[in-house]
């Protein structure tokens, strides 16, 4: 189930008080000029939003892909199956202590209040909400800041393709489903683009978009 929220919060449900260690809101601030974002909500609703799914921070959906991958390789193991299920229990337990320890390791630093949008405080207070983090998390605050501090010790390419995830995703169906794309520059400008494959320069430092390009007539 979602967070339960107190009968004094429901008034204003969506804003959020968020503290974030130094060095996090520190890769936020420049995360946000860097990728021409002006809004701190809107910045980070959107890391919560596209990176909530992937991060190991949301400790129940981890464990649950955990136990998923693990089943699968003992089913291929000789042996009783109650000692494998102990073997499963064992293992699962090991990484939920390590994830909830590393889940209360970030220190706090920059306090902040921001507000979360539709979709984002649906998935967090909706009681029809699939979210199962009010396990491992007190509040709300607390899985929103892990997810965020995760992201912000993310290499800088990682962090870049997170933000700009809708993006990469229409890239990678184009470049799956072999199709073009059509792109408007800041000059006005429109290329035909034909992608081929998404790369990261040698340092990966950046990401480049590798395909066959034509101006638009």
């Amino acid at each position: 189930m979602a967070f339960e929220v107190k009968d004094e919060d429901k008034v204003n449900n969506n804003k959020q008080h968020l503290n974030l260690s130094t060095l996090a809101y520190e890769v936020i601030l420049s995360d946000m000029f860097t990728f021409g974002e002006e809004k701190l909500s809107g910045f980070i609703n959107r890391v919560f939003e596209y990176y909530s799914p992937l991060a190991a921070a949301s400790i129940s959906q981890t464990l649950n892909h955990i136990h998923g991958e693990l089943s699968k390789h003992l089913s291929e193991v000789l042996g009783d199956e109650k000692t494998k299920a102990r073997v499963l229990d064992k293992l699962l337990m090991l990484k939920k202590d390590s994830l909830i320890k590393n889940a209360e390791s970030y220190e706090g630093g920059k306090t902040f209040k921001f507000w979360l949008n539709k979709r984002n405080l649906e998935f967090l207070s909706e009681p029809s909400s699939e979210c199962n983090e009010d396990k491992y998390y007190p509040k709300r605050g607390k899985y929103i800041k892990s997810v965020v501090e995760e992201y912000a010790r993310l290499p800088y390419i990682e962090r870049e393709k997170i933000y700009f995830s809708p993006f990469i995703v229409e890239i990678q169906n184009a470049i799956n489903e072999v199709k073009q794309l059509r792109i408007k520059t800041e000059n006005d400008m429109i290329y035909s683009v034909y992608p081929y494959e998404i790369l990261s320069d040698p340092l990966s430092i950046t990401n480049y978009l590798v395909g066959y390009c034509t101006m638009h007539l």
